[in-house]
């Protein structure tokens, strides 16, 4: 189920607060322009009344679908700090969840791997490897091998993250250069088609 909730938001340019509408929850199944919006980097995108500048607002949300064996939460960057708790407290709900699922729920979600992100470009990155069937474990093994390789271009950066934005026609992955608040990107990065084979 999907569910809509009143929340403030500060705009990251200028820092005016704003009375915003977010998803609490959002089943995958259900409302799949809002999966496109994620997707593509727009989801919840708002203008700042104040210096007319776009952002999307950082909030909790869980992400669910059912039939991707997908379960995503979502917590704003500002909690990253507390992911170790968080992460173990993401186990424990889903484990109440699906002790009291109907059975054939419970069934279904058998094998799901919850994640726990942080900011709204990794979840759109968590979105779009689920779709893409692209083990996150994998992934995340590619970019070290990523940043091993560009130290020398990446080194000159304040702290960063890489951020999955999709495969190329050629079958490379793209990486966006994403400062850590997530706010700025500085440019991306190639993986080799054949990168995530090579990850064990």
């Amino acid at each position: 189920m999907s569910k809509l909730i009143p929340e403030s938001a500060r705009c990251p340019a200028c820092g005016l607060e704003h009375g915003v509408t977010v998803f609490f929850s959002l089943n995958g199944e259900r409302v799949e322009d809002q999966v496109r919006r994620i997707v593509d980097g727009t989801f919840e995108q708002v203008p700042c009344g104040g210096c007319g500048a776009t952002f999307r607002p950082e909030h909790r949300m869980l992400y669910s679908h059912f039939t991707q064996r997908t379960w995503i939460v979502l917590h704003p960057l500002a909690d990253r700090p507390q992911y170790a708790l968080l992460e173990r407290g993401v186990e424990i709900v889903l484990a109440e969840q699906f002790a009291y699922a109907p059975r054939m729920v419970a069934d279904g979600l058998a094998g799901a791997r919850p994640r726990l992100v942080f900011g709204q470009h990794m979840l759109s990155e968590a979105v779009r490897l689920a779709e893409a069937r692209i083990d996150p474990a994998l992934l995340e093994g590619a970019k070290l091998f990523a940043i091993r390789r560009n130290i020398s271009r990446l080194g000159a950066l304040p702290p960063f993250e890489l951020c999955y934005e999709g495969t190329e026609p050629s079958g490379e992955q793209r990486l966006a250069i994403h400062a850590l608040d997530g706010a700025e990107r500085f440019g991306e990065l190639h993986l080799p088609a054949d990168a995530l084979r090579h990850i064990d």
